[in-house]
C-alpha cells in the first residue's frame, strides 16, 4: 500500500499571486519590509531568475495613482493586498503556474540601498 499526503504542503504562503491580479501579502512580509498603507510594492528579478519583493515608493512620496499600492485587507489587519494583473500574469508565467503562485519569504536584506525579501516558490 502506498500512502500519499492529502495536503502536499502545509507551509502557508507569505506572498500569493492570483490569475485575477490579486496579490496577498502576509503580516510577516509587511513587518519585514515595514509596509505602510499606500506604499507601492515592487517585485524584482535577479539575473539568476530569483525574485525579490520590496517597497518601490513609500506612501508619503506617492503622487497620483500607482499600480501595486498596498492596503490592509481589513481594518486593523497586518495582512495586506494589492492588485496588478500584469505583474500577477508575469509571475505565473515565470513559475509555470496556471492559477496561483505561492511564495515563502526569506529574511529581509539590504540590496542596492533597498530592503528586500527573497521570494521562494512553494511547490504544489
Amino acid at each position: 500500500m502506498i500512502l500519499k499526503s492529502i495536503i502536499p504542503s502545509t507551509r502557508r504562503a507569505d506572498v500569493t499571486f492570483s490569475v485575477d491580479g490579486r496579490i496577498d501579502i502576509s503580516s510577516h512580509v509587511v513587518t519585514a519590509l515595514d509596509i505602510q498603507p499606500g506604499d507601492v510594492l515592487d517585485v524584482l528579478a535577479a539575473s539568476d531568475g530569483s525574485l525579490f519583493a520590496g517597497v518601490r515608493i513609500p506612501a508619503e512620496s506617492v503622487v497620483g495613482n500607482h499600480r501595486m499600492a498596498c492596503y490592509p485587507t481589513k481594518r486593523g489587519s497586518r495582512n495586506y493586498r494589492t492588485h496588478c494583473a500584469e505583474m500577477a500574469r508575469e509571475i505565473l508565467l515565470r513559475t509555470f503556474q496556471p492559477v496561483r503562485a505561492r511564495f515563502a519569504a526569506g529574511e529581509s536584506q539590504m540590496i542596492d540601498g533597498r530592503v528586500l525579501v527573497a521570494l521562494i516558490p512553494i511547490l504544489q
